[in-house]
């Protein structure tokens, strides 16, 4: 059954109140589908998720070596592994906080930004390894701007109601692939 544009505005219309400004009202995400608005990322890159968004930066920037937070989400060396990239874990202490390991040339490294919380962090790590080594992880803070560093992750799926993706802000010429129409059968 299909419903009118009109239905539902007349629908919408009953469920706002003296006071309220409208349906942005209504809660849950109902607002982000009726604003008419530019896309947050408009000039990032998009992807079917965060870590298939994290193999194309590897793929782009070929690392020696990934050092990697020892508290960050598992998928992260799925995707390192499905780059061929070599993976050396480092240690966050109790407050979340980096002991940072000494990287050799060739080598980079993600630093996750926890809630927008790790700000601190990630400036340190891009003062102290340079802004083309540093990739920052901003999987729990999607709203966070990008960072001045060699990219910026991001997934919207624990802020915003979509099933999956993955977004990066980067200068790097990342690669896309065309949807495979079979790989879902």
């Amino acid at each position: 059954m299909s419903v009118s544009k009109d239905k539902v505005q007349s629908n919408l219309s009953m469920v706002t109140t003296e006071g309220v400004a409208g349906p942005e009202s209504m809660g849950a995400h109902f607002s982000l589908a009726y604003r008419k608005r530019s896309s947050l990322f408009a000039d990032g890159w998009c992807y079917v998720s965060a870590r298939s968004a994290l193999f194309a930066v590897l793929d782009a920037c070929r690392p020696a070596l990934l050092h990697v937070p020892n508290f960050i989400c598992p998928v992260v060396f799925e995707s390192c592994e499905a780059a061929r990239i070599p993976v050396r874990r480092y240690r966050m202490n109790s407050a979340h906080c980096a002991e940072f390991p000494s990287l050799r040339d060739g080598e980079k490294i993600i630093v996750p930004n926890y809630f927008g919380l790790g700000e601190e962090m990630v400036s340190q790590s891009v003062a102290e390894f340079g802004a083309d080594r540093v990739i920052v992880d901003s999987a729990q803070g999607f709203f966070l701007p990008d960072q001045n560093c060699l990219a910026t992750l991001y997934s919207p799926r624990k802020f915003l109601p979509v099933a999956d993706g993955g977004l990066v802000k980067t200068e790097l010429s990342l690669r896309i692939d065309l949807p495979d129409e079979k790989a879902s059968l």
